[in-house]
């Protein structure tokens, strides 16, 4: 699969470091993931502006993550839990890290004016984790993802519990590799499903965000990403 995938085109061979750069300069210029084209009802909710605007400085907002890749070769790598925290630090800084057995990583630091960067962050850790496993090209997967996001999401309205009491949500879909020529070339990840539920009754709006294959019969997807909006402080 990695073969195939990668006919699609390079490697990936970006960092952390570069991931973090890149997703500065998608936040302050937000062209690339809107263009004039773009169906304003699905973008416009994933990216909300001024989702931050309420949150005290100082304050946190915490979401539980939890990855399986059942493609990945090492069995203890296939199944990972982590935390996410976004602290507003003030000077418009947000700022991400993630939590794993205990030990905190910094992700980057982002304008909290734009909005919450958890749904770019999402998806560029999708196009990252897909790249990898497939061996496919990073540009490949990320501009179907842009495709999706600017002309093939749906958007359905909806009530969830949350935190005791049902709550208007709004639930965006979007399949990336649908309507793609290449789609075979990804093998399952072809069946890449994202969605988002958001919710002014969450700090910082994104209740949930979910990337997983298509699961065959009663077996599990072969590759779910899924964030939980969990506790603010």
């Amino acid at each position: 699969m990695r073969d195939t995938a990668r006919a699609a085109g390079g490697c990936w061979n970006n960092s952390w470091g570069d991931t973090v750069r890149y997703l500065l300069a998608i936040l302050l210029v937000l062209d690339f993931w809107h263009p004039a084209y773009a169906e304003e009802a699905g973008y416009d909710l994933i990216f909300k502006l001024g989702t931050l605007a309420d949150q005290p400085e100082g304050g946190v907002l915490r979401y539980s993550r939890r990855i399986t890749n059942g493609a990945l070769p090492d069995p203890e790598a296939r199944d990972r839990a982590e935390t996410v925290t976004l602290t507003l630090a003030g000077d418009d800084k947000a700022i991400l890290r993630t939590e794993i057995d205990g030990k905190q990583r910094p992700i980057g630091g982002f304008p909290a004016s734009v909005g919450n960067p958890m749904a770019m962050y999402f998806m560029e850790a999708t196009v990252r984790q897909l790249a990898e496993v497939t061996g496919g090209s990073p540009f490949y997967i990320r501009n179907r993802v842009k495709e999706a996001l600017v002309k093939g999401t749906s958007v359905r309205i909806g009530e969830q519990d949350i935190g005791g009491a049902m709550a208007n949500v709004h639930i965006i879909t979007m399949r990336p590799f649908a309507d793609s020529e290449s789609r075979a070339l990804m093998g399952p990840f072809g069946t890449l499903e994202m969605r988002f539920t958001v919710s002014d009754a969450v700090p910082g709006w994104y209740v949930a965000m979910i990337a997983e294959t298509s699961s065959e019969g009663s077996k599990p997807p072969l590759y779910s990403d899924q964030i939980l909006a969990e506790t603010t402080e």
